[in-house]
């Protein structure tokens, strides 16, 4: 299967137990059985998967693939992206993105100021937090993504618009 059959969704984020269980974050949904996804780092070829099973384990999803046996191995794979079928990937909620889709976009205020780029997103038990970089001042701000904070989103132009407090 070629490389763009595939969308990144989510990331590894750590094993669970000793029998080769990895810790999916960033996902919306539990995979289901027999769901082919590709474990791709970056450096290094992707390995391809079938999902035995996947659930949700507080604000994440263990999932158990096939092959994938013991904790070493399954640890080799911590800070990779999980990347699935296009055909597999579902249509999301209003206000629900990839992060694939926001790494990158522009960031501005509401009355029009630049902030930077979303740079990565850190997930929260509550929400996430988007880091956005301004690779022409250095400024770093972190950005939590509440409805109160990002007033619009869009993948196609790659904006965002944020209302944030004063002093953030």
């Amino acid at each position: 299967m070629a490389a763009d059959d595939f969308k990144k969704i989510g990331n590894v984020v750590g094993v669970h137990g000793v029998k080769g269980t990895i810790k999916a974050a960033g996902i919306e949904a539990a995979f289901s059985p027999g769901d082919e996804i590709l474990l791709r780092c970056n450096g290094r070829p992707g390995e391809t998967f079938a999902v035995k099973w996947s659930k949700p384990h507080k604000s994440i999803f263990l999932t158990k693939l096939k092959g994938l046996r013991d904790r070493t191995k399954a640890e080799s794979f911590i800070g990779c992206g999980i990347w699935t079928e296009n055909a597999l990937v579902h249509e999301l909620d209003a206000d629900t993105y990839f992060w694939e889709d926001l790494i990158g976009i522009s960031v501005s205020t509401v009355d029009g100021k630049f902030l930077g780029k979303v740079d990565s997103i850190i997930e929260t038990v509550s929400n996430d937090v988007y880091v956005v970089k301004n690779d022409d001042d250095g400024n770093e701000i972190l950005i939590p993504a509440i409805e109160r904070m990002i007033k619009e989103i869009s993948t196609t132009a790659k904006t965002m618009v944020v209302d944030i407090p004063e002093g953030l």
